[in-house]
């Protein structure tokens, strides 16, 4: 009896342990089907999305590192361009300071002669001014293709002015000696300090030979350029839009004494 319970208490057991068993391993199984079909079905689509964040976090730090690159490219060239302009200003600075220098120079400076020539593009005449200076005395005779026109002479100490007009053979003497001035070839332009400094910050300069001297050619603006010589910080030519004027046979401390024009055939009024 006992080995017959015990027999069927096995069987029981067996039974209930297969049914468990074979419960279990159903359950497992539907279990493990689930979630590989599961896996199979999510893992392209979870690839795709992980792919696709890791190539858009990868596109954005690319993007940050060109556009990263490209600004410190762009504040290179900003401050090599700034590096440029400064020594561009300073440069400009030291020629227009030297030429100032020898400007002073002939501040007081009563001895001295030059032709100014001028000429308007496209014309055949040719203008010419010759002028002398000694002390207290001038001389200016205005020219037109060689033939004499005007002559002025000034004695600012006697307060006397004489007037020749040689196609007429008239002349006029007038204690008047305003509206003549004999003065040096220089670049009044530079004298103010305020408005050298202006043309420092965007006047174009080179050097160039003119006439056999060397010079700075001074760009002050599109129509207008001065020559001026190295050496002596005299202007040797200006050159506008439609005319030039050069100054040529500049003459230094070579005058004798400025005669007063020998006015023998002139008909002469005061």
């Amino acid at each position: 009896m006992e080995e017959k319970n015990l027999q069927g208490k096995a069987s029981e057991t067996t039974v209930s342990a297969g049914k468990v068993g074979k419960s279990v391993t159903v359950s497992k199984k539907e279990k493990v089907n689930v979630v590989k079909n599961e896996e199979v079905k999510e893992q392209p689509i979870f690839r795709k999305v992980v792919t696709r964040q890791e190539d858009g976090k990868k596109k954005k730090k690319k993007e940050e590192t060109v556009f990263t690159q490209l600004v410190k490219a762009l504040l290179i060239v900003v401050i090599l361009l700034i590096i440029m302009y400064l020594i561009f200003f300073i440069r400009n600075t030291i020629i227009f300071n030297d030429i100032v220098a020898k400007m002073e120079r002939f501040t007081d400076f009563n001895n001295y002669s030059y032709e100014s020539i001028s000429r308007v593009n496209g014309s055949n005449d040719v203008t010419t001014i010759k002028c002398s200076k000694k002390d207290s005395v001038t001389l200016a005779e205005f020219m037109k293709n060689e033939e004499s026109l005007i002559i002025f002479w000034t004695d600012t100490q006697n307060q006397e002015k004489v007037v020749l007009y040689p196609e007429s053979n008239r002349a006029e003497i007038s204690n008047n000696t305003d509206g003549v001035v004999v003065a040096m070839p220089l670049m009044s332009e530079l004298e103010q300090g305020t408005v050298r400094a202006f043309l420092s910050l965007g006047t174009l300069i080179y050097s160039e030979t003119y006439n056999g001297r060397d010079c700075y050619v001074i760009e002050l603006d599109k129509e207008q350029k001065v020559w001026v010589d190295k050496e002596t910080g005299l202007v040797l030519r200006r050159e506008y839009t439609n005319n030039y004027i050069e100054y040529i046979n500049i003459q230094l401390n070579n005058n004798g004494e400025i005669s007063k024009p020998d006015l023998t055939g002139y008909v002469v009024t005061q």
